[in-house]
Formats: structure tokens, C-alpha cells, sequence
């Protein structure tokens, strides 16, 4: 990886020559040596850094308990705030995160 931009504690976009990835956090493990704590990609490849953003909000959106807890709020907030973090540090621009397309779909 070569290019990698912390999202939160737990995600961060990473790149390399050829794609985008998702990447999470691994802790240190008992032998710190051998299992240093740093990202690791999570299986979640895309050509398009766009596509990676898209999955990992889709991710949040699932993995953040938003339909027990009926906090969809603050899960917006935090997907605004990904669009934010990577338009100061990447310096592209993203669309409407919480907002109507309007097609209807």
C-alpha cells in the first residue's frame, strides 16, 4: 500500500499502482514484533476510489447498528464527515453524501 488515508480509529482508504482498498485496523498482537499493529487491507478491492467510498459507507451504514439503535443521524454525520476527511486530504470533491438524487430510486 501505498498511499493510505485514516478515516476513523477503524477505517482507513489505502492505495497502491493498481486499486483502491478498505482497510481496517489490526492491533498489536502478544508478539508485537511479529504482528506489529497497522492497516490491513479487508478484502474489499475497486478500481475507482469513488466505488471504495461508496463500500465503505455501505459497510458503516451495516456494521454500525443504525436500525437497532434508530440513529441513522449520526450514521449520516459520520458518512459526511468521510466525505469531508477525504476532500481535505485527497482534494476531490464529493457529492451530496445525505442527500436526494430525486430519480426516484
Amino acid at each position: 500500500m501505498n498511499n493510505i488515508i485514516p478515516i476513523n480509529e477503524k477505517y482507513a482508504i489505502a492505495s497502491d499502482r493498481y486499486q483502491w482498498m478498505v482497510c481496517v485496523w489490526r492491533p498489536e498482537g502478544k508478539d508485537a514484533e511479529k504482528y506489529p499493529a497497522k492497516w490491513v487491507a479487508d478484502g474489499s478491492y475497486h478500481r475507482h476510489m469513488k466505488d471504495t467510498i461508496a463500500s465503505l459507507g455501505n459497510r458503516m451504514l451495516r456494521e454500525g447498528n443504525a436500525f437497532k439503535e434508530v440513529d441513522m443521524t449520526t450514521i449520516l454525520h459520520d458518512a459526511e464527515d468521510i466525505a469531508k476527511t477525504l476532500t481535505q486530504k485527497a482534494g476531490i470533491e464529493i457529492v451530496a453524501v445525505s442527500g436526494s438524487s430525486g430519480s426516484g430510486q
